[in-house]
């Protein structure tokens, strides 16, 4: 249950978050290419919990390692403050092509985009 649900959420998150002119399936993949990467839930759960422990396969459980990425968040914090999302996140540095595709092979992109 909680690989089946990390997977749902983790599609319907890039498809809610990246623009797809064609609508195509094979687009989605090419703007989403993390997607291709099966053990890219070990990014949010570890091992133990994810494949050793059997609630995770009965149940789902919430991520060990890191919180999943969210379209929502907090508003509650935000009603009462005049904080803006920008003062939260910084901006990354942008890569160059040879950047991005240099640490596309290597999985460790910063972020879902190139910027």
């Amino acid at each position: 249950e909680t690989m089946t649900f990390f997977w749902v959420h983790m599609v319907d998150y890039a498809r809610a978050s990246t623009a797809n002119p064609g609508g195509d399936f094979k687009t989605f993949l090419l703007l989403n290419p993390q997607l291709c990467n099966g053990g890219m839930f070990l990014h949010y759960f570890s091992r133990k919990l994810m494949l050793q422990t059997s609630d995770a396969r009965t149940q789902v459980l919430l991520p060990d390692v890191r919180p999943l990425p969210s379209l929502l968040s907090d508003v509650s914090a935000a009603a009462s403050s005049t904080a803006h999302a920008e003062d939260f996140v910084a901006p990354s540095k942008p890569l160059t092509d040879d950047e991005w595709v240099e640490k596309f092979e290597q999985r460790t992109l910063p972020s879902w985009g190139h910027e």
